[in-house]
Formats: C-alpha cells, structure tokens, sequence
C-alpha cells in the first residue's frame, strides 16, 4: 500500500460464518488490514471500502447466506463502484472462479491457504487487474505467527492453529475437500507462537485443528507432547483444544487434562450420531460402544466433576430410521452432554454421501427429520439444565469477553469450561480481566452471576 494509503483511514467489514477455523482465519485478515490503515468491522456500513464474507460450507445455510449477502453487496457496489469485495473460506475454496462467474462484481476469491496475501490482491484490485481467485492448497502452514485485531488481543484470549487440513474423509463432510490434508506445525513453533503471545497479555490459549487429536503424525510428534509443552508457559492462565475426532481420541489425551493445571475442563468431542448403522454410513472409524468407551473413561478420571463435555450431531442422514434416533436419544442421556451443535443432515457436492444418496434430501421425510431435531434439541436443553443448576450457589472465576450484545448493561464472561456467564457491568471491569462471580442462577444454555471480588 502506498504512502498516501496508510495515512488514509479506510473501512473494512469482515462478515464471518462457520467454524473457529474461520473466525481465526477471519482474525488475520482483521489484522492485516488494520496494519495498513482500516478500521474493521463485523457489520456492513454505508462507510465501508472492503467488504470480506468469510464463510464455511459444511452446511447448505452459511453458502445460502454468501449468496443473501452478495445480492446485498451488489447493490452497495453500484452505488460506490470503488469497494473492494472479496469472498474467502471453504466456499471460496470450493467455488473459485464459479463465484465471479456468477457474481463478476466480486474482485477477490481466496481459499483459506491465501488469506495472508489478502493484501497483495487488494493491491491487485486497485491496480484495475481483473478478479482474483487464488484456491491454492499449500504444503505447508502459511504462517508462523498468529496475529490478531485490537479488539480480539484486547480479550486476553487467542487462537492459534496447531494444524490444518483433514485426512478422515468422513462420508457427509467437505472439509478435506476445501482444507486440504493434514499438515502440523511443528511444536517448537506453535510454542513460541503462543509465548509470543502471552508475553503480549493473552492469559487464554484456545489451540485449532481439524483433527487435532492428529497433531504431528505427518512430523514424528504428537498432541499430548505439544500440551505439556504450551501448558509450561508461565503466564498461561488457560488452554483448551478444537477439535478432536473420536477415533484418534487416547488416554494420553485424558491424562494431559489430569497433569496440566492450565488445561480447561471442557472438551468438545463431537459423535456425529448414536447408531452403529449410521455411524458406519457416515465412515466416522468407531462405534457406538467405542464412544461410550471414551465417556466411561472420563467418567472414571479426576476431570469429570467439572468437564463440560460438548458434541456435533447430525440428524436425518440418509437412512436414519426411528431405532436409529432412539440410539442417538440415549447417547445424549449417556454421555450427559452440556451442549450439543446438532443441525439435519445437509448434502456437500462433492461428498462420498452426496455422491451416494444425491443431492437433496427427501422431502417427504424432512418432517420427520426436523421433529426429530426438535425433540432432540428439547431433551439437550433438560439435560443441559441440570448440570448447569448445579453451579448454582458456587463462587468461580470467568473470563470477561466484554459487553452482553442482548443487553449492554450486563457484562458477558465465560468460565474455565467454557460456559457463558453473564453479570451486571462496572466501570472497573472491562474485557480481559478476571473476576470472580457468584452463579445465583442457571439457564439450559448460560449462566447468570453476581461478582463478588474484583480482580
């Protein structure tokens, strides 16, 4: 950018949709424009000169989101033709140049290996090149230092990727499609990363992958290694992990959430589905049985008492019949989940089950998918509930995220395991800081508290 650029104080809206990846992914391009003189945003304005829609493709949703907002942005663009319009993520990554084709007023296409050269495109762009479109998969990570806005440093918690890519190739999911396969970080580098970053004042380490469960098996390393090795770091006040696939999961695992005082009690470990029909379709690698195994082991651990243990769940995959979601109900009873992100069953071009079953899912029974849902959702909610009452009374420090978007007079914070508190705000308390709250009452998908000691 040149001189009279960065002086120039321009505007940039970042909409993100989808997984932690993306909102990372999201993070880095926030950060590489504000080091070239914009402000970013996470809403459209009138104001605005770029415009990013970084969105996910897992799900049918986030794609008919990109497509509500372009149609949106078009009408932006005519009447200010010198924004910048980029799309980036999976869907990028999926569509490349189809997006132009069908949107030719959008300038930049990048997949989640070109995000760091978003500048360079930009530049591009103003340059009066043409569109575009870089859906490269490298060999390697792109970076070596996580970067973050001002606003997300100012949280005192960060992402940092171990890993990227996928090498499961479970039958329903895009992702090794649209990320590539796995390729780690070395652990040495992921630490100083997160040295780095708390010597700058993050206390909150939240490490990414797809599978992360595989870190270092393309290296000759492996994730509990890299565990103890960042829990070392002096000033880390917390660290969790996203994501881990049953099939990889060890006792190593459970082990290092025992020995690590920094480790937070919370796991997301997503099943996918309760049947072993199902769970074979979807070429998930375990059982039923082995899943229960896994919970039965942590029950069994020092960990249990204060795990909160959150899962994925897909309803309505092709062939689900009543016996099927009745083995999906009881897991839910089993496991005790304190959350689950369960959506029905959307087809992914290019998928193993689209190929297999299509790609559209039966009218006829999805009204009998969505009941399901609904009834799933419902028992999640009871079950989410009674283990939530059960903080009730209990004094614990929270993390403060900043103000409540419901209501700015409340304060929202999350615990140790990752749950959502919410409490009056004070002058003196600001996002960053830790204080200790009072929970006075449980809801099935939050907590609300009273702080009792600043700090």
């Amino acid at each position: 950018m040149n001189e009279k650029m960065s002086k120039t104080l321009f505007k940039a809206s970042i909409l993100t949709y989808g997984c932690q990846m993306n909102i990372h992914d999201s993070e880095r391009m926030g950060a590489a424009l504000e080091k070239n003189g914009f402000t970013v945003l996470n809403e459209l304005k009138p104001s605005t000169d770029v415009v990013i829609i970084n969105t996910c493709s897992v799900r049918e949703k986030p794609e008919n989101k990109l497509s509500a907002m372009l149609h949106h942005v078009r009408g932006m663009k005519k009447r200010k033709p010198k924004i910048v319009v980029a799309v980036a993520g999976c869907v990028a990554q999926q569509k490349g140049e189809s997006i132009l084709k069908e949107f030719p007023f959008v300038d930049i296409v990048i997949g989640p290996d070109g995000i760091d050269k978003l500048m360079d495109y930009y530049n591009d762009v103003k340059l009066k090149k043409s569109g575009v479109v870089n859906t490269e998969f490298l060999d390697e990570l792109s970076y070596t230092n996580t970067i973050m806005t001002a606003e997300t440093a100012s949280k005192s918690h960060a992402y940092v990727t171990a890993m990227k890519g996928c090498n499961s190739f479970c039958s329903f999911c895009i992702v090794p499609y649209v990320r590539g396969a796995e390729h780690s970080r070395s652990i040495t580098e992921v630490t100083d990363d997160v040295r780095r970053l708390v010597d700058d004042g993050v206390t909150s380490i939240t490490l990414l992958g797809q599978n992360i469960a595989r870190f270092g098996k393309d290296t000759g390393e492996n994730f509990p290694s890299l565990l103890h090795s960042v829990g070392d770091i002096k000033g880390l006040k917390r660290l969790s992990f996203l994501t881990s696939h049953p099939k990889d999961f060890s006792d190593e695992i459970i082990k290092c959430y025992e020995d690590i005082s920094v480790m937070s009690p919370m796991l997301h470990l997503p099943t996918q589905h309760g049947s072993d029909k199902i769970l074979k379709a979807m070429n998930r690698g375990y059982t039923r049985k082995q899943y229960m195994d896994i919970i039965d082991k942590l029950r069994k651990s020092k960990i249990w008492e204060g795990l909160a243990l959150t899962t994925d769940v897909i309803l309505g995959f092709p062939g689900e019949d009543e016996k099927d979601f009745k083995d999906l109900m009881s897991l839910l009873d089993y496991a005790e989940f304190d959350n689950s992100f369960s959506f029905i069953y959307s087809p992914r071009p290019g998928t193993v089950a689209c190929k297999k079953y299509g790609a559209a899912v039966d009218k006829k029974l999805h009204k009998i998918y969505s009941d399901r849902l609904n009834t799933y959702q419902d028992r999640q909610k009871e079950v989410a509930f009674e283990k939530n009452k059960k903080l009730v009374g209990k004094t614990i420090e929270v993390l403060v995220e900043g103000r409540s978007d419901k209501d700015p007079e409340r304060l929202t914070a999350r615990t140790d395991g990752w749950k959502v508190v919410n409490f009056d705000a004070k002058q003196n308390i600001s996002a960053g800081d830790y204080v200790m709250v009072k929970i006075v009452k449980a809801h099935p998908t939050h907590l609300k508290g009273e702080v009792v000691n600043d700090k």
